[in-house]
């Protein structure tokens, strides 16, 4: 078993956002791969009331397989405005392959841009409704779905995060 810590630092200049009210930024972090359908595969960082630039500085432990080469693995950071009583708004999302990170310096921070919809080629698009079809039996593809739909389809916001 592999383990690999991911902490998420800060946000920064999340202004972009029409903050109407309470803004209370959240991160969920979400690992993505094979052999992960026993694990855990979300963490969620506690909200952060009133603040576009928000600390959060919370680690989360990923276990993988020995198996595993960290190419074949993703952090999906979604942003997200925490609403009481309703769905939590989306406010910006970012992508790293953990072999990306462990390249970067492994346990150096490593800033990330944030964009309020991810480009999606046509081949994402095709891998999608395929995997679609696979919602009602499999969790991690329902998760998988989800999760890009939402972020998929550009602002300049960033965030720090660090993975080991």
């Amino acid at each position: 078993m592999i383990l690999y810590l991911c902490t998420v630092i800060s946000a920064s200049d999340l202004g972009g956002v029409m903050v109407s009210g309470l803004f209370r930024p959240f991160v969920e972090v979400y690992l993505f791969g094979p052999l992960l359908a026993d694990r855990k595969r979300r963490f969620t960082t506690k909200s952060k009331s009133g603040t576009i630039s928000p600390l959060f500085n919370e680690t989360f432990v990923y276990y993988l397989s020995s198996r595993s080469d960290p190419e074949w693995y993703e952090l999906q950071f979604v942003v997200k405005d925490y609403c009481f009583g309703r769905s939590d708004r989306l406010v910006a999302s970012s992508l790293l392959t953990l072999s990306q990170a462990l390249d970067l310096g492994g346990s150096a921070p490593v800033r990330l841009p944030l964009t309020r919809r991810q480009a999606q080629s046509e081949a994402g698009w095709t891998v999608l409704r395929i995997l679609s079809q696979r919602l009602a039996t499999d969790e991690v593809a329902r998760e998988f779905v989800r999760v890009k739909t939402e972020c998929c389809s550009a602002a300049g916001t960033t965030a720090v995060a660090q993975a080991e």
